[in-house]
């Protein structure tokens, strides 16, 4: 039995710190490693890296695989922080880089990248930095070793002290502030330098050699610029197209104000604002145009579905109003096929009345007619004066003898006229008797009897007996004479 080669420690409120050795079995692996040949078997070496490797490439289900993988990488950290030079350095990267291509896909292996990448930084050289990016281009490490790039290459390009390394360090990396910051002020410094040592230099020459050199320099500085400002670059190139057109333009203005090419530089410069901001008013301009055009538009889209809305209400309302004068025509028609049914009747009515007024007329012509020829000798006015004296005499004669009460009813029964006419029909009757026998004995005694004021009772009632036949009898006559 062999123990382990790995201390565990164990640390919690009811136990003081310890360290236990765990010892080894022969059953840590498979039976088909417990049955090698005796001359054979030997105990398992947790410090190979090789056996380690072994163990888990042929039983990784094995329950004790996790713990043959954490001493694997135990061996690979051991290996990492012995290493001092940077031939060790390169080894542990070696090994690292080895440990990770054998088990890619596991936590392991994820925890390596992350600890290689600490090798690397101590390694701190560009060509480690650019290996560790070709290798885990997909690592979390990745951005930070580009910056560690970055920082080398500027301190690089520091320690040149020239003004096209500084150019191309801003070409190349134009957005790593704050090191393009500090390379612009540094090359602006340099050639800043540059100018006052040439200024330096033509003091003890003439005048007019001063001022032919100062502007043949400044007018070497206009030409680039003139270049540069007429040159098209891409986006990538921009910044250090910028940077070299502001470090001239800065020379000019500050060491070199007094030469024609700064004049032309103010210039142009002058110009260029105003293009600028006669550009920038077009802008200005067609963007205030196409607002207001928006504006406008917009408007008129408001108003036209505020239209939209008055005319479909208004559309509505003229519908409905479309359907009422509809029905009102309907019932203005039915009215008017009523009317027209209407006066179709009236009219046959009125015919029919002006036929019946006609009958009417004619009948009454020939009544008048009839009661001419009948009165051509006077017979009806003489039966209807006898008729009319009778009645008179009569009621001035039962004036004072008509009784009262009961036997008011039986002396009207017997003596009213009205009443005696009702009971002619009676040929019994005592007054039809004696109207009967008068009329025959004396026709012509009316006239008589109207003269006479002072005929007695008795003759009073024969007269008006004999009226009431006499008009019983023209009635009569009448009824046969006109049929009705």
């Amino acid at each position: 039995m062999k123990d382990l080669p790995i201390d565990f420690s164990i640390d919690c409120a009811t136990l003081s710190k310890q360290t236990i050795r765990i010892p080894y079995l022969h059953r840590l692996g498979d039976d088909l490693e417990l049955t090698r040949a005796p001359k054979t078997i030997k105990g398992f070496d947790f410090s190979s890296k090789a056996e380690l490797d072994d163990f888990l490439n042929k039983y990784p289900e094995s329950d004790r695989a996790s713990l043959i993988f954490a001493i694997r990488m135990k061996l690979l950290r051991d290996g990492a922080k012995d290493a001092k030079t940077e031939e060790e350095l390169l080894n542990a990267i070696n090994e690292y880089n080895d440990f990770i291509a054998k088990y890619p896909d596991t936590t392991g292996a994820q925890i390596a990248t992350h600890e290689v990448f600490r090798v690397y930084e101590r390694h701190d050289s560009i060509a480690a930095y650019t290996e560790f990016i070709k290798r885990y281009p997909f690592s979390l490490e990745v951005n930070l070793a580009e910056e560690h790039i970055k920082r080398k290459l500027f301190d690089a390009t520091m320690a040149q002290n020239d003004i096209e390394a500084y150019d191309h360090f801003v070409e190349t990396f134009p957005e790593a502030e704050p090191y393009v910051t500090q390379i612009i002020n540094r090359a602006a410094e340099i050639e800043q330098s540059k100018v006052q040592s040439l200024l330096e230099s033509l003091k003890d020459k003439p005048k007019s050699d001063q001022r032919i050199e100062k502007d043949d320099y400044a007018s070497d500085l206009y030409k680039k610029w003139h270049d540069l400002a007429l040159k098209s670059t891409s986006p990538r190139g921009a910044k250090i197209h910028q940077v070299k057109i502001n470090r001239i333009e800065y020379l000019l203005t500050t060491e070199l104000s007094t030469t024609p090419s700064f004049q032309i530089l103010t210039v142009r410069k002058l110009v260029e604002d105003v293009k600028k901001q006669l550009t920038q008013l077009d802008v200005l301009i067609q963007r205030n145009h196409e607002e207001t055009i928006t504006t406008i538009n917009q408007g008129f889209q408001r108003l036209h579905e505020h239209l939209d809305q008055r005319f479909n209400a208004l559309n509505g309302t003229l519908n409905k109003i479309e359907e009422r004068l509809k029905r009102q025509e309907d019932s203005t028609a039915a009215l008017d096929q009523r009317l027209k049914d209407l006066s179709v009747l009236i009219d046959a009515h009125y015919a029919e009345l002006r036929r019946q007024s006609g009958d009417i007329k004619r009948q009454n012509d020939e009544l008048k007619e009839a009661l001419r020829s009948a009165n051509k000798h006077g017979t009806l006015d003489t039966a209807l004066t006898v008729v009319s004296t009778g009645l008179d005499l009569y009621n001035a004669w039962r004036s004072p003898y008509e009784p009262k009460g009961e036997a008011s009813k039986t002396f009207n029964l017997h003596f009213n006229p009205d009443i005696v006419i009702k009971h002619n029909s009676n040929p019994k009757s005592l007054y039809s008797k004696l109207g009967n026998l008068f009329s025959e004995l004396c026709p012509t005694l009316s006239g008589a009897l109207v003269a006479t004021t002072s005929v007695t009772g008795p003759l009073a009632i024969g007269a008006g007996i004999f009226a009431n036949q006499t008009c019983k009898w023209g009635v009569g006559w009448l009824s046969k004479k006109f049929g009705g």
